[in-house]
């Protein structure tokens, strides 16, 4: 039980001071010319110290503890603002995040959504102002 508290605290507490990152990881097409770049963007979290910590020492407590729509709006906002700044560069890239069953069900989250894609002017459909 005190190792569960410690752990939500120190979910919290990266959720607070924004000590997250998301890693991308391509998505190697078995044709020639598959169309854009498509990453599956892999959420971390960063310990006190700055090392990356793995989803699987932190999302079952962050789920059993109600802080895993925290984690995935974080996710959202951060792959949304990704996707603008490549855009807005000139790559023509494609993004996949995977949600929580809570997250998916939340009928905040296509909100959260429009807002971010209209605050960032990144198009969800992949164009890209080359």
């Amino acid at each position: 039980m005190a190792t569960r508290l410690t752990w939500i605290e120190r979910i919290s507490a990266a959720l607070r001071e924004n000590r997250f990152v998301l890693h991308a990881q391509p998505i190697v097409p078995l044709q020639a010319d598959a169309g854009p770049a498509r990453h599956e963007l892999l959420v971390r979290m960063l310990g006190q110290d700055g090392d990356p910590i793995l989803p699987g020492t932190f999302l079952y407590i962050a789920e059993r503890a109600d802080l895993v729509q925290e984690i995935d709006r974080w996710v959202v906002r951060r792959a949304i603002r990704l996707l603008a700044e490549q855009q807005h560069a000139g790559n023509d890239v494609s993004f996949e995040v995977n949600l929580s069953s809570k997250s998916i069900t939340d009928p905040d989250m296509p909100e959260l959504v429009a807002r971010e894609l209209a605050a960032t002017g990144a198009d969800p459909g992949g164009a890209c102002s080359r």
